[in-house]
């Protein structure tokens, strides 16, 4: 079985760490530093449950840090996460999302199901991964 038929979701990371978009920046880095992340999915909470909105990552507070003369630690992170979100389902094949992720220049998707609510992260260490897993899938 190659990268073009094997679903993001057999690879996935199913944890997901959430924040909502007026926690403030230094809290999310206390969340990153806490769970050994790189990421942290941004949610909006409604009666039907968080909704995911966008993601912030190292390089988004990076980005922060190096473009600020002054950079505020207490910023909200609606401010500073990338949006809108990019989200692939459950049987996106790893090739398709290596290529979202190539073509978007980005590190992470979020993996929802039919219904868009988040089921996992599929990140570059999860790619890594999966194709150091099977020898029929380089």
């Amino acid at each position: 079985m190659g990268i073009d038929s094997v679903p993001v979701s057999s690879f996935m990371t199913t944890e997901l760490i959430t924040a909502t978009e007026d926690q403030t920046i230094q809290q999310i880095c206390k969340m990153m530093s806490d769970h050994d992340i790189g990421s942290v999915v941004v949610v909006k909470r409604s009666v039907d449950g968080n909704n995911p909105i966008g993601i912030i990552t190292e390089r988004d507070i990076v980005n922060q840090i190096g473009s600020s003369d002054v950079f505020l630690v207490q910023k909200p992170i609606r401010e500073v996460m990338s949006y809108p979100l990019v989200t692939v389902n459950l049987t996106t094949s790893i090739k398709e999302a290596v290529q979202i992720m190539q073509s978007r220049n980005i590190r992470r998707l979020l993996v929802v199901d039919k219904d868009r609510k988040a089921q996992g992260i599929l990140t570059q260490k999860d790619v890594f991964k999966a194709l150091s897993t099977s020898d029929n899938l380089l």
